[in-house]
């Protein structure tokens, strides 16, 4: 692990360079791992916190925070650690920022991975009839006041992730719990970064083959996301994981290895 302008990261594996981006804000890295690692024979993965998230350096003066400023710290660390040629994976939150990253700074790249994601917020969410009442109450928590506390927010998430995660494995969804570090201030922004947010007009422009995975039972960024998305990618496929939600790389961890396994050895 190490640092670059502040930005916390973590590498592993050989291969095809992949930057990783995580979903929140206000999360890290943690989550996605140790799932992605499985994807580690045959890509260096670089999983980095984004700035003022997780373990990367507090921000003093948060100011505007925008995706472009986000996929421009990105391209920095990218640039820091001498990669050319890469696939950016971006989830959740991640995927908007990856969205933007490809619209700057194409030429780096050779492949777009866009996980449980949007490129804008038409469709609302889906909740399930039989939702439990304590995640849906969590849920509009998350998206009402601000958060007051680093432990507000991780607390509030936790309640809320059976929503995200049908079927959640508590065992591993306490594992994520304790090893993330949460940043509430940085969630609390996470809302204002999206103000207007809609570039599938923009999408067009994006002519890297990107793969786009999305959880049948996603009710936040669901398949009419990804579907529009892959109406707008000229060169995308698309892959619906039925039995997940906002996480098919831990619900479906071994069908989730193979596509994008199978996805990189073919770029």
């Amino acid at each position: 692990m190490a640092s670059a302008d502040g930005i916390h990261y973590e590498t592993c594996g050989e291969g095809t360079p992949v930057l990783v981006m995580h979903g929140g804000l206000g999360l890290d890295h943690q989550y996605l791992r140790p799932a992605l690692d499985d994807l580690a024979g045959g890509a260096e993965l670089v999983f980095y916190d984004h700035r003022g998230n997780g373990q990367s350096a507090p921000v003093e003066d948060w100011g505007p925070i925008t995706l472009e400023s986000l996929a421009d710290d990105a391209d920095a660390l990218r640039s820091a650690l001498g990669l050319e040629g890469i696939v950016v994976y971006g989830h959740s939150f991640g995927g908007f920022v990856a969205i933007r990253y490809a619209l700057r700074h194409q030429r780096h790249l050779s492949g777009l991975i866009l996980a449980c994601t949007a490129a804008n917020l038409r469709h609302p969410p889906n909740i399930p009839a039989d939702a439990d009442p304590d995640a849906v109450a969590a849920f509009g928590a998350l998206f009402g006041e601000p958060m007051g506390s680093d432990g507000e927010w991780a607390e509030t998430w936790h309640r809320a992730l059976p929503l995200y995660w049908p079927g959640m494995d508590r065992e591993v969804a306490a594992d994520m719990h304790r090893r993330t570090r949460y940043r509430a201030q940085a969630w609390n922004r996470t809302m204002p970064a999206l103000a207007g947010y809609d570039v599938l007009e923009e999408m067009g422009r994006i002519e890297i083959p990107t793969l786009l995975l999305c959880g049948g039972r996603d009710f936040l960024c669901g398949p009419a996301s990804h579907e529009d998305m892959h109406a707008a990618l000229p060169r995308s496929e698309l892959v619906i994981f039925e039995e997940s939600g906002h996480f098919p790389f831990i619900s479906e961890r071994r069908r989730h290895r193979e596509v994008v396994g199978d996805w990189l050895r073919s770029r």
